[in-house]
């Protein structure tokens, strides 16, 4: 069955990029800010949806500065990778250092001033494929709402590091094993990496 075949696989190459927000700060830059900023609230649809749209960004950028908020009590620490908005992600200029060269083909770095320090936002817009028999659509009352169940090709992951999914309507940022093993590999603290890709919760 579906659920079979994911629960049965001995190895878990792939996972959901989520923030800890519990302990580390998050990026506090919303889309009527970042509009103002850009001087763009012609293209404030376009920043909020971005993610959705999978749109790039970086020809309407510009000089962007924004603060790090605590989303819990317990958060108290600056991140070196945090996720902001759907699908992307903050890197502190060390991560960006050791991350670059590894993403440059799956999306855009976008500068960002973080209470003074040079960051870069990373815009991730590579899909990858579904596997098609085993991605499954959820529905209530006959209208789709979701995903049942996701699954991934595997062949096509093999030359991905950071990625979205299509039906999954781009609102989440995946990864594969290379990439969390380069995380911890580096000390860059921030994420979570969790093996259900449709789990909405930290």
């Amino acid at each position: 069955s579906t659920l079979d075949r994911s629960s049965a696989a001995s190895d878990v190459y792939k996972r959901q990029v989520k923030g800890n927000v519990r302990q580390y700060k998050s990026l506090s830059l919303n889309s009527i800010d970042l509009a103002q900023q850009l001087n763009r609230l012609d293209a404030l649809t376009t920043l909020v949806n971005f993610p959705s749209l999978n749109a790039p960004l970086l020809p309407m950028w510009g000089d962007v500065s924004a603060i790090f908020t605590a989303e819990s009590k317990t958060a108290v620490e600056k991140p070196d990778l945090i996720t902001w908005a759907s699908g992307a992600l903050y890197m502190s200029i060390s991560a960006y250092e050791l991350l670059r060269r590894r993403l440059e083909h799956e999306g855009e770095f976008l500068p960002v001033s973080v209470e003074g320090d040079p960051g870069y936002i990373f815009n991730n817009l590579a899909l990858a494929k579904e596997d098609p028999d085993y991605t499954v659509n959820r529905y209530f009352d006959g209208e789709k709402v979701g995903l049942e169940h996701l699954e991934f090709d595997r062949r096509d992951l093999e030359r991905r590091m950071l990625f979205k999914s299509e039906r999954e309507g781009c609102g989440t940022l995946y990864c594969t094993e290379e990439f969390k093993e380069l995380c911890e590999m580096n000390n860059l603290n921030g994420l979570i990496f969790d093996e259900k890709l449709l789990n909405p919760f930290v």
